[in-house]
């Protein structure tokens, strides 16, 4: 236009905008919506009361509405219990167990909230499980068809892509972005054991070095190894460099099998070892062995 020396005009549009191109714009369209500053033509039976004003969709059902506070949007077949509810939209067909509590979130169509579970300003998307006594710290996102096992806790900020797992009682503390689950525990029998990238990462392995050095102590002498895959070279160095911060010698073997790298730390007095390989159960998965001064694993 402006190489055909054409006009270009700009025009204020009456009524509510917003970019909501990202989830911090979304949910604040939300929260604008809740206090009348957005002119929509909202669907159900408005149920009014001193400190709540509830919009409740056809079929749906309450048990009780004691525990609503501020404005509450809820959709159609909804079956809400006892809960707590409060400055929240509630899709269509979704299940609020008794129990639960909602605070300031966006939860749709489908989802299932069991008793206990506590979700704080956050969106959970559609058709996500959300088990028994869960916690959503705060500004969490769940996508689609997602299940949060019984007892797990997602920090503050935390994202959880479409499909994903947690298995119950997790701590997630970092976003679940590939893989197909979170596991409740990485270290196991066999040492540490985590999906590649997704729970053993790169920052993981450097903090793991910087712990197993503070342990062994400043001048300790520790021999690393690893398999011939290039995920486990990548996570033996990140492993190297939280050793050294620590004071730590590190004697590396390069590509070396876990025999060797046994009969190593024993026979040239080292006080410790590690080792990095794949599974060789489940090629997506990494394991990470400690070795004492004698060759053991660390358990």
């Amino acid at each position: 236009m402006l190489a055909h020396n054409q006009p270009l005009f700009g025009y204020i549009a009456p009524g509510y905008w917003r970019d909501v191109g990202n989830i911090r714009e979304y949910k604040h369209a939300h929260g604008d919506v809740l206090k009348g500053r957005v002119d929509l033509e909202t669907q159900g039976e408005r149920i009014g009361g001193i400190g709540n004003d509830v919009w409740v969709g056809e079929g749906s059902q309450i048990s009780s509405f004691k525990g609503f506070d501020g404005s509450v949007l809820i959709g159609k077949d909804t079956t809400i219990g006892e809960a707590r509810v409060r400055s929240s939209f509630i899709g269509d067909h979704a299940v609020i167990q008794s129990g639960a509590n909602i605070d300031n979130s966006v939860l749709w169509d489908g989802v299932v909230v069991e008793s206990g579970a506590r979700i704080f300003n956050s969106i959970v998307c559609k058709n996500v499980h959300i088990g028994k006594d869960v916690l959503l710290e705060g500004d969490n996102t769940v996508a689609d068809d997602c299940i949060i096992g019984q007892g797990s806790v997602l920090k503050s900020q935390i994202e959880i892509w479409p499909g994903k797992t947690v298995e119950p009682g997790s701590t997630v503390t970092s976003n679940v972005v590939w893989g197909k689950a979170w596991s409740r525990a990485l270290f196991g029998s066999y040492g540490i054991v985590g999906v590649n990238n997704v729970e053993v990462t790169p920052e993981m392995c450097a903090k793991l070095g910087c712990a197993y050095g503070t342990f062994l102590g400043k001048g300790s002498v520790v021999f690393t190894a690893r398999d011939d895959h290039q995920s486990s070279r990548m996570l033996k160095r990140s492993l190297i460099g939280g050793l050294m911060s620590t004071g730590v010698r590190v004697m590396d073997l390069q590509a070396a099998p876990v025999p060797l790298a046994r009969f190593t730390v024993k026979s040239f007095a080292g006080s410790g070892g590690v080792h990095v390989m794949r599974s060789p159960f489940d090629r997506r998965l990494t394991t990470i062995r400690f070795y004492d001064r004698s060759g053991f694993d660390l358990s």
